[in-house]
């Protein structure tokens, strides 16, 4: 169980947790590269996000203590109310819950395509099939 990244509450976000997003692997932050690892931290990483909206730049948490109590609470409070399921990934592939446009097709389920433009659109978009 990791639980939320992330929790804002006011102008202020505590990041618990940062993983890389959609930058590049040559992105000058290197905690926001697409290849970084999931790091938790605590206390939070905390920015405030009307002077700081980019968040670049941490808060000293010694000089916000409250503002990360009243966060932390915030996080302890949703996750007492939160209901764990099994990981959906860990299920497996099994054909009567996957969503598949053509159950009976082979290699399941890279073979699930469907054509979701209507007969109209698909016309339309043959006319132009020499762009």
């Amino acid at each position: 169980m990791v639980g939320p990244y992330a929790i804002r509450w006011r102008n202020f976000k505590g990041h618990y947790y940062t993983a890389g997003g959609s930058c590049s692997t040559s992105y000058h932050d290197e905690a926001c590269r697409s290849n970084a690892t999931v790091t938790k931290h605590f206390p939070p990483l905390l920015y405030n996000l009307h002077t700081d909206p980019q968040e670049l730049y941490p808060l000293d948490p010694e000089n916000y203590r409250d503002v990360i109590d009243t966060i932390s609470d915030l996080k302890d409070a949703f996750l007492l109310d939160l209901d764990w399921s099994e990981s959906q990934l860990l299920m497996g592939k099994d054909r009567s819950i996957q969503p598949c446009g053509n159950q009976d097709c082979y290699p399941f389920p890279y073979c699930c395509r469907t054509n979701l433009l209507s007969p109209r659109q698909q016309q339309y978009q043959s006319s132009f099939s020499w762009l």
